[in-house]
């Protein structure tokens, strides 16, 4: 069973303990290994992406629950008037933006959507928690290393850090509306929370 996570499931004492954690910053490539991977307390890998997509098979099968935090966009927005894409709320900041349907956003989430269908593909026993993580508006740049590391400190001190963690009924922009980003596949598994590293 693959669904939303929730922000229980990251703000509760025992949210580091209650499933697997599996951290990915997303890649793309023919040859490349373009994705960061980090599996709970182990040191973070690079894989392509048949490589994730063989990992998160294995990590799903073993585990009763496997908590997925992708850094990609997992949910969508739309105007409910013109029907045209909008920018969710977390997606401006200042004079920046970093929309889910322009640029790197819309080509990693291209890469989730497969991702997803190929780990659908499977006979699967356990459950997957889905989580988006989101890391824009960087101060220098950072590699996908650095970035899984992010999210894990994130999720290990998140209830501590509240802000940190955007609920999903708060992504919507004024007459906006959210949608799954998997509903183009003809799947729900609803909005997930968002984790946005200080």
């Amino acid at each position: 069973m693959i669904h939303a996570g929730k922000v229980s499931d990251l703000i509760s004492k025992n949210s580091w303990s209650n499933g697997t954690w599996l951290f990915l910053d997303i890649g793309f490539s023919e040859k490349r290994e373009s994705s960061g991977v980090l599996i709970q307390g182990a040191e973070p890998t690079r894989k392509t992406f048949g490589e994730v997509v063989k990992t998160i098979k294995h990590e799903s099968s073993i585990h009763g629950i496997l908590n997925l935090v992708i850094e990609s966009p997992l949910s969508v927005a739309f105007d409910k008037t013109s029907g045209n894409p909008v920018g969710r709320s977390i997606e401006k900041q200042d004079q920046k933006t970093r929309y889910w349907y322009t640029g790197p956003g819309c080509t990693v989430m291209v890469a989730t959507l497969y991702l997803m269908k190929a780990v659908l593909s499977t006979n699967q026993k356990g459950e997957i928690r889905l989580f988006e993580g989101f890391i824009s508006y960087k101060d220098g740049k950072t590699d996908d290393l650095d970035d899984v590391r992010r999210l894990r400190d994130t999720v290990k001190e998140s209830k501590n850090l509240a802000d940190c963690i955007i609920n999903p009924s708060n992504l919507a922009s004024k007459g906006s509306e959210i949608k799954s980003a998997f509903e183009i596949m003809g799947f729900d598994f609803g909005i997930p929370p968002i984790i946005k590293p200080l």
